[in-house]
């Protein structure tokens, strides 16, 4: 049985068919990964600050629709396209050649534009956030007062995701068709 990871499936199928395997195998990742990077971060492995891109907000949104749209035309998420190559799907090659040229060319024209620049440093509690053209460093714990309160609201947040995907099995009351 073939995994079929994909992020697309994730989100899209509970309110397709109200088939929520998927979701809950990416819950589950979440669950375990959460107090993995909080402790590589910790322990001075990762700097949040190095590995978040100042993105967020513009960054985010225009890049998510692009991703979308994109997950459309070539049958799946960048994951399930990696998880298809590994089958030996062939098409799914060029599919990740073009994800991986289409990141590279919009760092470039972003950056020719000077929407990568920082505009501002900002001094949060324990490093230094970036305001760009495109959107800026959000980071958790410094933004929630430490890494306690940051992972009791990420369990809270796949407890509720967890319910509504469970009641939705159950009942296909927000599914489309």
């Amino acid at each position: 049985h073939r995994s079929r990871f994909c992020l697309s499936r994730v989100f899209r199928e509970p309110f397709m068919t109200a088939e929520g395997e998927m979701t809950k195998a990416l819950m589950l990742a979440v669950a375990m990964g959460a107090p993995i990077g909080a402790a590589f971060i910790t322990f001075g492995t990762i700097d949040p600050y190095l590995a978040i891109p100042a993105r967020f907000w513009l960054g985010s949104a225009l890049g998510g629709i692009i991703f979308g749209i994109g997950m459309v035309f070539a049958g799946g998420c960048a994951s399930g396209s990696l998880w298809r190559i590994g089958e030996g799907h062939l098409k799914l090659v060029v599919a990740v050649i073009f994800f991986a040229w289409s990141g590279s060319t919009a760092n470039a024209v972003l950056g020719k534009f000077g929407l990568l620049a920082a505009d501002v440093d900002i001094d949060f509690l324990d490093g230094m956030a970036e305001i760009t053209g495109i959107g800026f460093q959000a980071y958790m714990p410094d933004l929630m007062g430490g890494w306690g309160i940051t992972l009791i609201t990420t369990y809270v947040l796949l407890a509720v995701w967890y319910i509504f995907i469970r009641y939705n099995e159950s009942t296909s009351k927000f599914t489309v068709f």
